[in-house]
């Protein structure tokens, strides 16, 4: 079954998955979810298990646990992109979203038959960048495709006082270059007395408090929709240097961000 116009609508559903460590993709998902619940819309974050509940995830999100739940006429179903297969329709019937934080790996799960996802009734898709949305418009033109762009906390990211310059990055989508890329910066003259900071597996708020006292963040992306710690360095006062990771070229066009090409280390280091 589907809505019927002019009908309320039912609940908002988000099928996410737990991860021990902060995941940017869930948690653009439990941000959906608070500024839904402030507009009035009923809106969850369902995981397939309790034990699937992390530290991370804020306490005013309301949750739903099982491996299934039900979707009624009424409530909208938001998939993530990643394990959608083509033909095998979680919720025949029901009302459902794609939201696609990443379009290249929007066939992560098989090979996309012409009708993708072959679910009915065909479902919309949400992106988070202009470039998603080019993307996936012409790699599926029988579906709707709108940008939701990320929300930034703006109270958690926000420029901050350091008592050394400090030059910060993730390594997670680049270690090996990141890896090198730590050597040139520690042997360069003129970084002499640069705090140097690798952000692993960093709580969120360390990584607030990190990027609040850089003056530079080397992004480090890869095959990226969009590049939220782009965003949030940027909202932190950071002068960004690095690479776009294909989707996040458009944050680059903000005043003191420099895109370097790709795998071009020293050029980083130069910048």
């Amino acid at each position: 079954m589907v809505s019927t116009p002019g009908r309320s609508p039912g609940r908002i559903v988000y099928a996410g998955f737990a991860t021990r460590h902060h995941s940017g993709g869930v948690h653009v998902m439990t941000q959906h979810v608070q500024l839904l619940r402030k507009r009035g819309h009923e809106a969850w974050l369902w995981l397939p298990d309790a034990d699937d509940r992390t530290d991370w995830i804020a306490d005013d999100v309301p949750m739903l646990f099982g491996a299934s739940t039900a979707i009624g006429a009424d409530d909208l179903l938001v998939l993530p992109e990643t394990p959608t297969v083509q033909g095998r329709d979680p919720a025949p019937g029901a009302r459902k979203v794609i939201f696609n934080q990443n379009h290249f790996y929007t066939f992560a799960a098989g090979v996309p038959g012409e009708d993708f996802p072959g679910w009915t009734p065909a479902p919309a898709i949400w992106v988070v960048s202009e470039e998603s949305r080019d993307v996936l418009s012409a790699a599926l033109p029988g579906l709707p495709v709108s940008v939701v762009p990320n929300p930034v906390d703006g109270g958690l990211f926000a420029p901050g006082a350091a008592d050394q310059v400090r030059v910060s990055w993730f390594p997670k989508k680049r270690p090996r270059e990141a890896s090198l890329l730590k050597r040139l910066l520690a042997d360069e003259p003129r970084l002499s007395g640069v705090e140097l900071v690798e952000l692993v597996q960093a709580p969120r708020a360390e990584v607030a408090a990190t990027l609040a006292g850089s003056a530079v963040f080397v992004a480090l992306g890869h095959t990226e929709s969009y590049g939220l710690p782009v965003a949030e360095a940027l909202a932190s006062g950071c002068l960004v240097v690095g690479y776009d990771g294909g989707g996040g070229h458009e944050l680059f066009e903000a005043p003191g961000a420099w895109r370097v090409p790709d795998q071009r280390p020293l050029l980083i280091r130069d910048r």
